[in-house]
């Protein structure tokens, strides 16, 4: 396996890394350093941290969509109805109990706290492993973490950055259990244990994904070494997890539960039930009355029509109630689906701004940091052909169960770990997407599916590595 050398690896570590540090420092240190404008979310963590941004000429509750701020001040106001508690705000926690009472802070020291954990995690995991695993985890790290649009999260206080670092760390757990036997003892599984913890428990859109890796999990310590009792204990972590979450979340608070009306609102009368051919009949088999109808159309931020009035049975209908719906009408979820996918571009919330007011940013080097992103190529072979996109993307979706079972079963290790990690980005891409759309509509789906480029990476990763590892073996 010439193309998997020691020294070549080595060549490609510095430079990956390196690409990664110039971005880091371009995006989220430097003079112009930029980040995403508050959409008004950031109440759910300053509410639990006592972190707030200051604005001129603002209120700290109001939000900011057109521009950057860095300024922020650790005034110790914490609000219970309003806190979204998250795994992902420890590094907020952090700050606030580094820094004075009514002090100010630039976001920019939280985000060294997150910086420093994501490279710390990435060498971690590289120094420990089989070269085969170094490169799957070498490759995904410079295409996830040198994508200027991700970056874009560092300085803010959305989950989103967060979410993409330990889902990261609990795949690149999950390959390295799945590389060699000495990796699949008490330590390892204790890790991915605690990696699944924390990424079901850092935002609720993606705490399913964590119970999916749970379940991988438990089917690789059970296929691959024969170790039940660890495959049975990531099982029952999948199946407390909702449970947990819910408890620890707040999420059923009267302020959040809010969101949840909302989401729903979004989802059936925005999105979904738009597509119905007979709408009573799709209104009948959720359990709706008939006079939801009228809502049909609009979503939770419509001026023309008062949602809890017309509808409020729409705040308690499962999505469950989905799937007789998808059954008996396909066109509701295929419709909703194909918008969704074309929501994704350019991949990042174009309503919000990122950079800072009066900034002036050198537009070579942000041309370079932007068309060197696994985003911004993705765009591009949208741009190019559309409709062949859409179906690329279908393929990948349709492709990962059968990378994953092919994983299980694969007696090479190399070769193994590679379909495993293909198929993790494969189902990573598609829950993104899906949950999305049918979580919160057409609203932001690209700040909503931030994991879709990073489960695109993934896929790729494993398909660049899984050739030259299949031809090693081969030749054995």
């Amino acid at each position: 396996m010439k193309s998997l050398h020691p020294k070549i690896f080595q060549v490609f570590f510095v430079l990956a890394f390196a690409a990664v540090a110039w971005k880091v420092f371009f995006v989220v240190f430097g003079s112009s350093a930029m980040g995403y404008g508050n959409n008004w979310d950031f109440i759910r963590q300053s509410s639990c941290t006592g972190i707030w941004i200051q604005y001129e000429g603002k209120e700290k509750f109001d939000g900011n969509h057109e521009s950057f701020v860095k300024s922020f001040v650790n005034d110790g106001e914490r609000r219970k109805d309003l806190c979204l508690r998250s795994t992902g705000n420890s590094f907020v926690h952090l700050a606030a109990l580094t820094t004075r009472l009514g002090s100010p802070l630039d976001i920019r020291y939280v985000s060294a706290i997150k910086i420093l954990a994501i490279f710390a995690m990435a060498i971690f995991l590289l120094k420990r492993n089989l070269l085969p695993t170094r490169w799957l985890l070498s490759i995904a790290f410079l295409l996830v973490f040198s994508d200027f649009y991700n970056l874009l999260y560092v300085n803010t206080l959305y989950l989103e950055f967060q979410v993409l670092m330990l889902a990261f760390f609990s795949v690149g757990v999950l390959l390295s259990i799945n590389s060699h036997e000495r990796f699949s003892g008490p330590r390892w599984w204790l890790l991915f244990m605690a990696s699944i913890v924390a990424l079901g428990l850092a935002k609720q859109q993606y705490m399913p994904l964590a119970c999916f890796l749970a379940v991988l999990g438990a089917a690789v310590y059970h296929f691959q070494y024969r170790k039940w009792k660890f495959a049975t204990s990531l099982l029952g972590l999948a199946v407390l997890l909702p449970f947990i979450y819910t408890e620890y979340s707040n999420i059923s608070a009267k302020n959040n539960s809010g969101i949840s009306y909302a989401n729903k609102t979004n989802t059936f009368m925005w999105t979904v039930l738009p597509e119905a051919q007979d709408k009573k009949q799709a209104l009948k088999i959720l359990n709706l009355p008939e006079r939801c109808e009228q809502a049909i159309g609009f979503n939770w931020y419509a001026t023309e029509i008062s949602i809890r009035d017309v509808c409020p049975e729409i705040a308690h209908v499962s999505r469950a109630k989905l799937l007789p719906l998808f059954a008996t009408d396909p066109g509701t979820f295929w419709r909703p689906f194909v918008k969704g996918m074309r929501e994704l571009y350019p991949f990042y919330p174009e309503n919000l701004g990122y950079q800072e007011k009066g900034a002036v940013v050198d537009a070579a080097t942000l041309a370079l940091a932007q068309q060197t992103s696994t985003s911004y190529m993705l765009k591009r072979f949208h741009d190019w052909n559309p409709h062949s996109s859409l179906w690329g993307f279908i393929a990948v979706f349709a492709a990962a169960p059968l990378l994953l079972l092919a994983a299980l079963r694969s007696p090479h290790p190399a070769v193994s770990n590679a379909l495993l990690c293909a198929g993790i980005g494969g189902v990573m891409a598609c829950y993104s997407i899906l949950s999305s759309i049918f979580g919160d509509g057409y609203v932001e789906v690209e700040k909503h599916s931030v994991a879709f480029s990073t489960g695109m990476a993934f896929f790729f990763t494993g398909i660049l590595v899984l050739l030259p590892v299949a031809l090693g073996q081969n030749r054995k």
